[in-house]
């Protein structure tokens, strides 16, 4: 659990860039994946084609997430090396490295994607790899084979930590999202609202998240925390 209190530690100190980034960077994004989906229901429901619309959705918001996170990588890597954080490298370190994620968020998400149709658990192993190899790529300024192979060798000795923190984050998501979209419902039925709830809850809970695979990653390989900061600022 120490790395738990270690975490909300570091949400706590950097609550005003988490809210700010969440703002300027993370809102955004959500909104166009409100629109991507809308579009999409919409585009491949009048061609009946909803099996293919459901795939692209799943696709959009994996890659959201994963975007969504960027920001507050850069944040908790600089937070853990030293305690001042400014927002404007966080916001820079986002585009330097979003189009580079995207690319390797692609292939990994359809590898997963095919795990998942294929083999359960091979699925599922990649599919939280799709989701953390950012932290790689940002902080050891890796791509390609290069990223892989440390991405694996980060789960080599701590993949069942964090594992088990995902779970606990989709777990807590997906609880909250429900409880919050219950009660909306109680007020109003309007899509709009449901989709306010569901993205209050993303950004509250994404960057507590991040910190606490920051965290993580941070006593696996604390030297390279240095070495991102050196290369970055």
């Amino acid at each position: 659990m120490n790395v738990l209190k270690d975490a909300l530690q570091l949400y706590n100190q950097n609550l005003i860039n988490v809210l700010i980034l969440s703002v300027v960077i993370v809102l955004p994004l959500y909104i166009l994946e409100f629109f991507i989906r809308t579009g999409a229901t919409y585009y491949f429901g009048i061609h009946n084609l909803e099996g293919l619309g459901s795939f692209v959705m799943i696709v959009t918001a994996i890659m959201i997430m994963i975007l969504a996170q960027i920001p507050f990588i850069s944040m908790s890597a600089t937070s853990l090396v030293h305690e001042h954080v400014k927002v404007s490298d966080s916001v820079k370190i986002f585009f330097k490295f979003l189009l580079p994620v995207i690319g390797s968020a692609m292939l990994f998400i359809f590898a997963s994607i095919a795990g998942l149709f294929a083999f359960i658990l091979p699925g599922l192993f990649l599919l939280i790899m799709t989701f953390l190899h950012p932290y790689v790529a940002i902080i050891h300024n890796k791509h390609g084979s290069d990223l892989l192979r440390a991405l694996l060798q980060w789960f080599r000795t701590s993949f069942v930590d964090v594992g088990v923190f995902a779970l606990m984050f989709i777990s807590l998501n997906v609880f909250l999202t429900a409880i919050f979209t219950i009660g909306t419902s109680f007020v109003t039925e309007l899509p709009i609202a449901m989709t306010i709830m569901q993205l209050s809850v993303n950004i509250l809970i994404l960057p507590l998240f991040v910190c606490v695979i920051s965290v993580l990653y941070h006593r696996h390989r604390p030297e390279s925390f240095e070495s991102y900061e050196a290369v970055n600022f």
